[in-house]
């Protein structure tokens, strides 16, 4: 037998008997609760543990460290691996060779205890208490004599880094700090007050940029604390008197009939979308007598007429022609017709009466990054028809931009 091994050391890990650890260099080590075992549990509370001898660990040349676990009672022994897993359950009569070391458990849930050969330290385990005190983590006394020792030159290497550090640091001031005095103390004046108007003029430009900084910042926060609506009200009331209810009348009998939203682009126009305006040419060609009209607002007593002559952006028709028929598949096989958003959905309105008053024409936007305009404050005012119950009403609206598509709903710049 190899004579490194010709010890044992067992250790009661758990149980009203733990912490307790014992070294053993006699061939038959007794465990039990009995007066005369040489592992000794509580006499009377680790009744999970036999009376007399519960186990054995005796020396083996068979075992590759030498000593193997033996159980002698009917409740047996577990064996024991990493996270406290059971990897074997002995019965009476039954033995386990120790291969350096051994976690066991003996009977049902009773004490646990570890087994390690000399010179081996005994495994860590995830200890489940019995009701007894914490157990005794395992090598502890010579895990802090390992510490103390590997501390030692770690704190030698610390005071040679610090000194190499310090050394270091003198010997750049010495030769690159009194360098630089040296190359300094021979500039000329004039250097010297040239440079130190560029600095003024670079401190004067930093304060200037950071005031414009401030400015920006104070007025992000306050479109923050604004709500959309907060906004754009006043906008939209001062544009309301230019938004038009379009559609045809019968002037004989008073009937209304709704067309759609224009807007005053011109003194002498308005503008709405080439969809509006050849609604308004078929309901004047199906309806006898009908006479196509503007409300401004949406009021009767503020109706204007309009020229039977509208101008429909060319593309139009040709791009409803090509999206008309384009097909989609479901999730079913099937071909569905795929609605887009027609390109060239313009058209100019213009009264009968060149000299009409149509107010103040709507600014159209220019200059606009439509690349950051996601986030920004929007709003509406017209006339939706889609869903609405009875005759349409002025709506004014505001928001936030949410998204930006091109014409077949895919990212892109408005």
């Amino acid at each position: 037998m190899n004579p490194k091994m010709a010890a044992i050391q067992i250790e009661i890990q758990t149980g009203y008997a733990s912490p307790w650890s014992g070294k053993f260099e006699q061939e038959r080590v007794t465990i039990g609760r009995g007066p005369n075992a040489d592992v000794r549990l509580h006499p009377t509370k680790d009744t999970a543990c036999a009376r007399e001898v519960h186990a054995t660990i005796e020396q083996s040349p068979d075992s590759p460290s030498g000593w193997t676990l033996t159980a002698h009672h009917q409740s047996g022994v577990t064996v024991l691996g990493p996270g406290g897993r059971t990897l074997k359950r002995l019965g009476a009569g039954e033995s386990h060779p120790i291969d350096i070391e051994v976690q066991f458990e003996l009977g049902e849930g009773g004490p646990r205890l570890g087994a390690s050969a000399v010179g081996q330290e005994l495994p860590a385990t995830e200890a489940r208490p019995t009701g007894g005190r914490a157990p005794l983590p395992v090598g502890r006394v010579s895990g802090d004599v390992i510490r103390r020792a590997n501390r030692a030159p770690k704190l030698i290497a610390a005071v040679v880094v610090l000194v190499l550090l310090v050394g270091g640091g003198l010997g750049y001031w010495i030769f690159a700090v009194r360098g630089q005095g040296q190359v300094i103390a021979q500039q000329t004046t004039e250097e010297l007050e040239r440079r130190t108007e560029e600095l003024r003029a670079a401190i004067a430009a930093d304060t200037e940029l950071t005031e414009a900084q401030l400015a920006t910042l104070r007025e992000s926060v306050t479109e923050l604390r604004e709500q959309p609506s907060d906004r754009m009200a006043q906008v939209l009331v001062e544009a309301s008197p230019s938004v038009w209810l379009t559609g045809v009348i019968n002037p004989e009998t008073g009937g209304f009939t709704a067309g759609g939203t224009a807007w005053t682009v011109s003194e002498s126009q308005l503008a709405t979308n080439a969809h509006v305006a050849e609604a308004l040419e078929t309901l004047t060609k199906m309806i006898e007598g009908a006479v196509p009209v503007a409300l401004r607002e949406g009021r009767r007593e503020q109706m204007i007429t309009l020229s039977s002559e509208m101008l429909i952006h060319p593309g139009y028709k040709r791009w409803t022609e090509i999206l008309s028929r384009q097909l989609q598949g479901d999730a079913a096989g099937r071909l569905l017709q795929f609605r887009f958003i027609q390109p060239c959905d313009v058209a100019v309105l213009t009264p009968a009466e060149p000299a009409t008053d149509l107010g103040a024409p709507l600014k159209i936007a220019s200059g606009v990054d439509s690349r950051s305009l996601v986030g920004d404050a929007v709003g509406y005012v017209g006339f939706p028809s889609e869903n609405i119950a009875g005759l349409p009403s002025q709506q004014r609206v505001s928001g936030r931009i949410s998204n930006q598509t091109d014409f077949i709903f895919q990212p892109a710049d408005l």
